[in-house]
């Protein structure tokens, strides 16, 4: 070989090494955010980022895909061998999308690799989700948040990814709208418009000696299965609005430990005399407060109070954040359904319970059941007042009040007859199908000193009659009390009946006055029919409706907790 020949040889090669280095340098620019559908990120927001991607070409051999409406195409779908639902609704919907737009045909196969059983791996593929294919231009899945996806060319493959199978689907509806909806005859995709999609976060940080922390657990001490349930709620909250999944950790071993000084005396410094801070202790996070019934507060305010920082630094014998409460009461009304499959919604019920975080509620259809659930769940946190009813060939019924024992002292409270007898037990009117009662309270607040009757009942579900007569019991009850007055319960009727509209002449609904409302149905007959209107938290003139809420949310994304969704007030008492 003379030496010219070799110089020619020498020189290429650096030129390829170069042109190497600048494909992996991914200098390409990315594309704008997509609009996208409603369940997927608004990426018109400017908060809403798009990152460029690594590509596989340099700006000037950008790597490029055709498809030309109407023909033939070796290119497959892929999805991973046990890809989550979501991933398979995502692989079907492109394939949908590219028959209704181009007129093409493309199948979906796994990413099993068994030549025995006719699955290889091919050049023409476009990868959806999670697969053993490999990170896409080196996309890492799990450095990005969970509503984060990734849109791709490389090596003539199509990638379509995302941090989490939902945000897969929502990067299939991205590349859907932005290249097949309106496309053309023919539709090129190329490395040039590489997207990596990063959405926007309600805490944008959260950083330990300013390392962040990404995907955490929540722990929780003592044995108090309500608390247990608010590191559930308290999980799920941080998973949706930090964007990494946070899960419960077993046992005491979390990255944020739920606790109070009576389990954890070191954190008694820390705290103070606050009612509950986040903070680092020998160099365990911690959400403390001063009894369980402020950290449930803690736990189900903690989200918030994050968001209002947007970045929050812990750091050792620090507090990151505090907890203070107002003067607002939150107040839930709940039928609970008996003892139908109270197996399986044991926990969902606690979950209702904690996920709403209420100062004082009322349950209808209590059974024994529940009460001894509640008695062994509660711990301390709450008291309850309630006589079940006594009916012949029934086991009693319990419309309790429970109430935080931090925040209210019981002044009086008992349990009347929705009779023309309220103080025979088992009495009730002869149009009513189920002896029915009211249990009442009166609290007093201990923030501010303020009193209020709280009352609880469950009318008839069969008589429209005994259902009137039962409510006139009640406006006689309240009556006789001068103060704030708040009424919940299962009213077995319809906002255009009679009893809402005596109910309504004396009291206020306060989902028809609140600031902030909720239009969902209470009733939702678990899941078969049309949902109707129930249930109701109606309040005096002294109270005023902050917000009102219906729980709708089913436990584990599955479980109806009730046929009754709970429904939820904020409320405040007047001073004046």
């Amino acid at each position: 070989m003379n030496r010219y020949f070799k110089t020619a040889v020498l020189v290429t090669a650096v030129l390829v090494m170069i042109m190497l280095l600048a494909a992996c340098d991914g200098t390409s620019p990315g594309i704008d955010p997509v609009e996208t559908s409603a369940t997927t990120p608004d990426t018109s927001s400017p908060a809403n980022t798009s990152i460029p991607a690594d590509t596989s070409g340099s700006a000037d051999t950008p790597d490029t895909v055709t498809f030309t409406k109407g023909e033939t195409t070796e290119y497959v779908i892929v999805i991973g061998k046990n890809a989550a639902a979501a991933e398979k609704n995502a692989a079907d919907k492109l394939s949908r999308a590219f028959k209704t737009y181009l007129d093409i045909d493309i199948k979906t196969t796994i990413d099993l690799v068994n030549e025995a059983l006719g699955y290889r791996e091919i050049p023409t593929e476009i990868v959806v989700g999670k697969t053993s294919r490999g990170n896409a231009c080196g996309w890492d899945a799990s450095q990005y948040r969970n509503n984060d996806y990734f849109i791709g060319v490389k090596d003539g493959k199509i990638y379509i990814t995302g941090a989490t199978a939902d945000a897969t689907m929502n990067g299939v509806s991205a590349f859907i709208r932005k290249n097949l909806f309106g496309v053309g005859e023919s539709l090129t995709v190329s490395s040039e418009s590489n997207l990596c999609f990063t959405d926007d976060y309600a805490i944008k940080s959260i950083t330990l000696e300013g390392q962040e922390m990404k995907h955490m657990s929540v722990a929780y001490t003592g044995q108090i299965g309500l608390v247990r349930q608010a590191a559930s709620v308290l999980a799920e909250k941080l998973t949706q609005s930090y964007g990494y999944t946070v899960s419960v950790a077993p046992g005491i071993q979390g990255d944020i430990i739920l606790t109070t000084p009576a389990d954890t005396p070191d954190c008694a410094s820390l705290l103070g005399d606050r009612e509950a801070v986040l903070g680092v202790v020998n160099g365990q996070v911690m959400l403390a407060a001063r009894n369980a019934g402020q950290l449930l507060s803690a736990a189900y305010n903690l989200c918030d109070i994050l968001s209002s920082f947007g970045s929050v630094a812990l750091e050792p014998g620090k507090i990151a954040c505090e907890y203070t409460p107002d003067d607002s009461i939150r107040v839930m009304s709940f039928n609970i359904l008996g003892t139908t499959d109270i197996d399986k919604r044991r926990a969902a019920v606690m979950w209702v319970i904690a996920g709403n975080c209420p100062d004082v509620f009322g349950i209808q259809e209590g059974k024994d059941e529940w009460l001894n659930y509640f008695s062994d769940g509660f711990g301390d946190i709450y008291s309850c007042v309630g006589k079940g009813t006594s009916e012949k060939g029934y086991t009693a019924t319990y419309d309790n009040i429970y109430y935080r024992t931090d925040r209210f002292e019981l002044v009086r409270s008992d349990t009347i007859w929705l009779s023309d007898t309220t103080d025979v037990p088992g009495s009730k009117f002869e149009e009513s199908k189920r002896v029915r009662i009211a249990t009442y309270a009166i609290l007093r607040d201990k923030l501010g000193g303020a009193e209020l009757l709280f009352v609880n009942t469950h009318l008839d579900n069969a008589s429209a009659v005994a259902r009137d007569k039962q409510a006139r019991v009640l406006l006689e009850l309240l009556a006789g009390y001068e103060g704030a007055k708040i009424v919940t319960g299962d009213f077995n009727s319809g906002t255009t009946s009679d009893v809402y509209k005596a109910m309504t002449a004396a009291l206020s609904d306060a989902r028809a006055v609140a600031a902030d409302s909720d239009t969902a149905p209470t009733y939702n007959r678990l899941g078969s029919g049309t949902g109707t209107f129930l249930d109701y938290i109606f309040i005096s003139d002294k109270v005023d409706a902050l917000s009102f809420r219906v729980a709708t949310s089913l436990y584990g994304g599955s479980v109806y907790p009730s046929d009754h969704n709970a429904i939820v007030a904020n409320l405040r008492i007047k001073n004046k």
